[in-house]
């Protein structure tokens, strides 16, 4: 279960860094190549070069999408292989699944959520799900109720 746990925590880390945010994130890339972004801006500033520009720009944005494909696909992979494992486990099988299924689309959740998503009782939530699974108090679930990741 350990190394399900780690690729979970992965998973959800990768989730509460980009949820309320953009998929494509150019800042990053400008902030690597800084050096060439201001020469660029100059260049626009100087000369009117807005070819240039426009060029580099789409590079960060290329770039950027290319970062967001991997970073979904690493994602997908480990809730795979979560998926896995969680199905190689005797007795609890299939609640672990149906927990993993509901955290796999709302990674942050009560026991109350999940206890509605999946009809299992708050007992067995608790003892089959993985010791890493981030899961706010049912207090907390008014108070996040607007947001889209409560972290």
């Amino acid at each position: 279960m350990t190394r399900a746990a780690s690729k979970s925590t992965l998973a959800l880390d990768l989730w509460c860094r980009n949820e309320s945010k953009p998929l494509l994130y150019p800042s990053l890339y400008f902030k690597q190549h800084r050096q060439q972004y201001y020469e660029e801006l100059n260049a626009v500033r100087a000369g009117g070069d807005y070819e240039r520009w426009i060029d580099f720009f789409a590079e960060a944005i290329r770039h950027s999408a290319e970062v967001a494909i991997e970073t979904g696909r690493r994602v997908t992979q480990a809730f795979r292989e979560d998926r896995a494992e969680l199905r190689a486990t005797p007795r609890i099988a299939g609640s672990l699944l149906m927990i993993q299924e509901v955290l796999q689309a709302m990674p942050v959740a009560t026991v109350a959520t999940l206890r509605d998503a999946t009809g299992l009782t708050t007992p067995t939530i608790n003892s089959s799900r993985p010791p890493t699974t981030c899961l706010l108090p049912d207090s907390a679930k008014s108070a996040s109720s607007g947001s889209a990741n409560p972290l």
